[in-house]
């Protein structure tokens, strides 16, 4: 990859996109000066200094970039992309963000038209959907979304700040965390890749809640398919993940692996995040045809949106 990434994010941004950026072939990532110190904290970063260009400004970062990462807060990610339509970037064609793009469905929708008034491209990290297993369900649903198709997808796992007893956006509805908003979310991107769906039932706590840390789904294709999604963010026993897909009743794909990211067989990386390597694949997922990615990503706000009009509020 020739272009210049920017990445805008001191957390995430940098463990697990700047390495993913290097995985997928480009040599040169424009950060923020006020990010060395922690990239510099982090041993695993170090093989990538060589790589980047410090900037002061938000602006500059941008203004440098080809390819703009964005893996900050909801509501950070709501107001840069409204900031950017402001005024003409000429080197920037693709956008990537993190989800939830918003804290909201409805803002999150708002975003996707600011990117489309951009005439610029765009990925969300949905990351699930280039795990192997994740492939395997599309697969399914390639050869055989029919009414004779069923999957279950069962996530239980107790959050960093449930286990910390820790403050963070992450568990706060408002804020675009909670089981559906933050984590689910990644299941039904997954899904949006799969098929087009209406929702049978969401129950969970409700969205005005000021945590939500369950979540369960039904869904029906329509191609008359039905899958089921559990996500449990604050179960405190052994972790839980495991996908199932059957076809006339008898199982066609089961992964059963107590954590949806696994490294890839053969990966050398083991000491970056988990998700560095389908960051990868979504980053360059940017040379093929943007059509897909556009009408998945809005199927999934649309998914999104039909499960919260179920919650009680």
């Amino acid at each position: 990859m020739s272009m210049v990434f920017g990445v805008l994010g001191s957390g995430f941004g940098l463990y697990g996109y700047l390495p993913a950026i290097i995985l997928a072939g480009a040599t040169q990532v424009v950060v923020l000066k006020r990010y060395e110190e922690f990239i510099h904290s982090r041993p695993e970063l170090s093989q990538y200094l060589k790589f980047l260009d410090y900037v002061d400004t938000e602006n500059e970062c941008i203004a440098r970039s080809n390819v703009l990462v964005i893996a900050r807060r909801p509501k950070d990610q709501y107001e840069i992309i409204n900031d950017l339509i402001d005024r003409e970037w000429p080197l920037l064609n693709s956008v990537i963000l993190e989800k939830p793009i918003a804290e909201t469905p409805c803002q999150a929708m708002k975003v996707l038209d600011a990117l489309d008034s951009l005439a610029v491209t765009y990925r969300v990290g949905y990351s699930f959907a280039y795990l192997d297993w994740g492939e395997s369900i599309r697969s399914c649903y390639t050869k055989f979304d029919s009414s004779d198709l069923a999957g279950t997808i069962v996530w239980k796992f107790n959050a960093h700040h449930y286990l910390h007893n820790k403050d963070s956006w992450k568990g706060r509805v408002g804020s675009g965390g909670g089981a559906l908003r933050f984590y689910a979310i990644q299941v039904l991107g997954l899904l949006a890749f799969c098929a087009d769906w209406d929702v049978l039932s969401c129950v969970g706590d409700s969205i005005t809640s000021d945590t939500a840390r369950r979540v369960s789904v039904e869904l029906l294709s329509h191609k008359g398919s039905k899958f089921k999604v559990l996500c449990d963010s604050n179960w405190t026993e052994e972790p839980v993940f495991s996908a199932d897909m059957y076809y006339k009743n008898k199982a066609i794909y089961q992964f059963d692996g107590g954590d949806p990211f696994t490294f890839p067989e053969g990966y050398s990386g083991s000491k970056e995040d988990r998700r560095v390597p389908t960051l990868s694949k979504i980053l360059t997922s940017l040379e093929e045809s943007d059509s897909d990615w556009q009408v998945v990503v809005k199927k999934s706000i649309s998914i999104w949106s039909k499960c919260e009009s179920h919650l009680k509020v």
